[in-house]
């Protein structure tokens, strides 16, 4: 056999046995190209997952700032309830104690009504002694009048009575 037929031989012998061998290499190959792409496609998923999950975090942290603000916050409202409630009771306090001066002050000018009362009357009782002793001084006046007219008279008679005296007695 020559070396010729040898090789057709032997290359006819691998190629019956290298094709399956062959044929399940392709295969493997093709198997493990597509399980590359499902790693990466896997990889891409997993960084979308691990992005998702760092947005969730985010989320997560963004929302235990605000439910510490929020706690906060009620806690600050809290106290400015408290704050308000001593304030209204407070005023509430002052609103009784008001309540309590205004009805002594309503008291007190109830008393100087009354007063005020008995003093406009002793006043009519004082205006009316003054008019009749203002009757009485006119009155009193004239008659003074009428009596210095009188004494003038009398006086001016005894004047005449004096030179009437004087001239019978001469």
């Amino acid at each position: 056999m020559d070396e010729i037929n040898l090789k057709k031989m032997l290359s006819s012998l691998f190629d019956e046995k290298l094709q399956p061998i062959n044929e399940r290499l392709e295969k493997l190959e093709s198997g493990q190209r597509m399980l590359e792409n499902s790693i990466k496609s896997l990889d891409n998923r997993q960084s979308m997952l691990e992005g998702r999950i760092n947005s969730l975090d985010n989320r997560q942290k963004s929302f235990e700032n605000i439910i510490s603000s929020l706690e906060n916050s009620v806690s600050s409202l809290e106290h400015n309830v408290s704050s308000l409630e001593n304030n209204v009771s407070s005023l509430e306090h002052n609103v009784s104690s008001l309540e309590n001066s205004v009805s002594s002050l309503e008291h007190n000018v109830s008393s100087l009504e009354n007063s005020v009362s008995s003093l406009e009357h002793n006043q009519k009782i004082i205006i009316q002694k003054l008019d009749n002793v203002s009757r009485q001084v006119a009155t009193n006046t004239e008659k003074l009048n009428n009596f210095e007219s009188v004494v003038i008279m009398v006086k001016e008679h005894d004047t005449d009575i004096k030179f009437l005296r004087n001239y019978v007695t001469k």
